[in-house]
């Protein structure tokens, strides 16, 4: 049987999560540790893990991991003149004290 990987983290419970979503599915992940794990026995492990899935299902998967499609923030105009102003008022009185007036 011919595994894919279909996800990767940099924590085991991110790559808990991702499979549990595809076991919710109908599908078989695997999670392997991908590189040289920094963890001690008895607790999480960080480092890098793939989410392995049979290469027949790795279509499915990869649809049910996608991440909803998000939104463009507004944006802000009176806001982003405040920090500028802010920003350019903070540099004269700078200037000012660094020429003693």
């Amino acid at each position: 049987m011919t595994e894919v990987a279909v996800h990767f983290s940099r924590d085991e419970i991110d790559a808990q999560v991702a499979a549990s979503a595809l076991r919710a599915d109908g599908l078989h992940p695997r999670l392997v540790r991908d590189d040289a794990m920094l963890g001690v026995a008895g607790t999480l492990s960080i480092g890098r893990f793939a989410v392995l899935v049979p290469a027949d299902e790795a279509r499915r998967a990869r649809e049910v991991l996608q991440e909803p499609e998000r939104e463009q923030p507004e944006e802000n105009v009176v806001l982003r003149a405040a920090i500028i102003a802010g920003g350019l008022l903070a540099l004269l009185l700078a200037a000012a004290l660094l020429t003693g007036r």
